[in-house]
């Protein structure tokens, strides 16, 4: 692997990416070791101690201690960014297709049900702020809330429904 490995660098691993978070000598072991902190869902076996001993902190099972040539390589910050934009891109579009799969999965009663249980909940909203005692207290909120004659235009009822 080229180049020195500090504290705090991204490495790539076979199973994932660590951050380095302890160099140097591990007692009883021969060699410069690594204690990574391992990120993308890696399980380690480690909380950055060894046989009694803190080298660095991190949550249980989410370090591991290593040689250096057991690191594919040091990663760059640039290969980081684009790792976060992927990752953020691939979230979006998941949520998206969940988003788009509840939306297909409601039948138009589910759908009417669901805005009738909305619209009522929002008046009963509007009652509570109606018949509040000190309505002085809660102005920050009723000045947020539509009217129920804007919420039956919102929802395209009748004031009778």
């Amino acid at each position: 692997m080229e180049g020195v490995l500090q504290i705090h660098d991204s490495v790539l691993l076979t199973t994932g990416i660590g951050v380095v978070r302890y160099v140097g000598k591990i007692e009883g072991k021969k060699g410069q070791w690594l204690g990574l902190e391992l990120t993308d869902g890696c399980v380690g076996d480690s909380d950055g101690t060894w046989q009694g001993r803190q080298y660095f902190k991190c949550q249980q099972n989410k370090g591991m201690f290593l040689l250096a040539k057991e690191i594919v390589r040091k990663l760059s910050p640039e290969e980081l960014i684009t790792k976060i934009i992927h990752l953020t891109e691939a979230l979006s579009r998941a949520r998206s297709q969940r988003h788009n799969t509840m939306r297909t999965m409601m039948t138009d009663s589910d759908r009417q049900d669901l805005q009738d249980s909305c619209l009522e909940r929002l008046q009963k909203v509007n009652q509570c702020i109606e018949n509040h005692p000190q309505p002085w207290e809660i102005r920050e909120i009723s000045s947020l809330m539509p009217s129920n004659q804007e919420l039956n235009v919102g929802f395209l009822r009748s004031d009778d429904d």
